[in-house]
């Protein structure tokens, strides 16, 4: 459901759910301190009414965020943050004390000039995989040297050909306790897991993988750790059946030039999801040319008439097979709780911090410890130094 469309002077920091639609009128760069490092990008943003107001991005939003906009291009903005304006940088000719945060969780869609509407834009899955990891790495650090982490709640429009849906939807317990309906798609190359409202109709739409390759776009779905790197949706999430543009006109031409290429994924896709539930009976040399710990082997063995000289029964080695553990790990992994991976987060990041507390708690005994023991070995050698002789002569 999208949010209301509201113009810009209804705008005030109490406003969370919203969208807007404006034209860029003026972009400008300057620096914060004259060290010429940290850099900021003013942006200023017009409606029909007339209206003005301010949109600030820095540092590292200068480049993600940055070339989205251009000068007289219109867009449509949803749930950006109003933050009050500091006095010292109001300008009169916005008429209003309030700017807006680009950043996340905010959402920037160019408006067609033809039809008028807010169209998606694609990101490509590599950006969005480098950003996530980068924000593990940044997070991993003691001390980050970045101005903004990629954040939690950040969104992402991507663009993808289906190779495979799940038949039917499975039932979830999520970290809360709450429990949700899923089913997993699998898109040219990463997997997009649909949630609740989306597992029903709207996912039996795409059920014609199995014919032919058709290429979809998703909208609002969020990176996730789960079975790898994946990307889950979201209540703002909408499936588009047909998309537009030149980037969805270039891979429908991929696809048609590389369906081959696309047949043998799928295959591989299809063969971890259905493997083949049998045993193979195998010879010992077959065992001792194969990587045994890479395998589970079942032994049978059996007892025979012959003792040995400690009354021990001896026993024989009758055939050795291969356990296929892949029915067992997929029945092991459909059963597996769904996480919340922003709260695994959280929880990750407290025990960072905690260990980093402690870490300087200790540090602080040290240095109290080192400095009482130079203390008692000054207040010593006052004790123990001798008295100074007079000697009259």
């Amino acid at each position: 459901m999208k949010p209301e469309l509201m113009y810009i002077e209804d705008l005030n920091p109490k406003v969370k759910e919203y969208r807007i639609q404006v034209k860029v009128e003026a972009i400008e760069n300057k620096h914060l301190t004259l060290s010429e490092v940290t850099c900021c990008q003013t942006i200023l943003f017009g409606d029909e009414k007339g209206a003005f107001i301010y949109g600030h991005l820095i540092e590292d939003e200068i480049q993600t965020i940055g070339p989205k906009f251009s000068i007289n291009g219109h867009y449509e903005i949803s749930n950006a943050p109003v933050k009050q304006m500091p006095k010292p940088l109001q300008i009169a000719a916005t008429k209003t004390p309030y700017e807006l945060t680009l950043g996340a969780p905010a959402l920037i869609h160019p408006i067609c000039p033809i039809s008028g509407h807010a169209e998606p834009d694609f990101a490509e899955i590599s950006s969005i995989a480098t950003a996530h990891f980068l924000d593990e790495i940044c997070e991993l650090k003691s001390a980050a040297t970045f101005a903004e982490d990629i954040c939690d709640d950040s969104t992402y429009d991507v663009l993808g050909v289906v190779l495979f849906v799940e038949e039917e939807a499975r039932l979830v317990d999520s970290f809360y306790g709450q429990q949700h309906y899923v089913r997993e798609q699998y898109t040219t190359y990463i997997i997009v897991n649909l949630f609740n409202h989306l597992v029903g109709s709207a996912c039996d739409t795409l059920n014609v993988w199995a014919e032919k390759f058709i290429v979809v776009g998703f909208t609002s779905v969020k990176p996730s750790s789960l079975q790898g790197f994946s990307l889950t949706t979201g209540m703002c999430t909408k499936i588009i059946y047909n998309p537009k543009g030149d980037r969805a006109n270039v891979l429908r031409e991929w696809a048609e030039l590389y369906t081959q290429l696309l047949l043998d994924r799928q295959d591989r896709i299809l063969q971890i999801r259905y493997p083949q539930q049998h045993q193979e009976t195998v010879t010992i040399q077959y065992l001792n040319e194969k990587k045994i710990s890479s395998k589970v082997f079942c032994f049978k063995v059996g007892p025979t008439p012959a003792l040995t000289a400690s009354n021990t029964l001896k026993w024989s080695l009758e055939s050795v097979t291969v356990a296929n553990t892949n029915a067992l790990e997929d029945k092991i992994s459909k059963t597996t709780s769904f996480p919340n991976w922003c709260m695994h987060k959280q929880l990750r990041t407290s025990k960072k911090r905690k260990q980093e507390q402690m870490h300087n708690e200790a540090n602080t005994i040290a240095t109290a410890g080192v400095t009482t023991e130079v203390q008692t070995q000054k207040h010593e050698g006052k004790k123990s130094k001798p008295p100074i002789q007079h000697h009259q002569t």
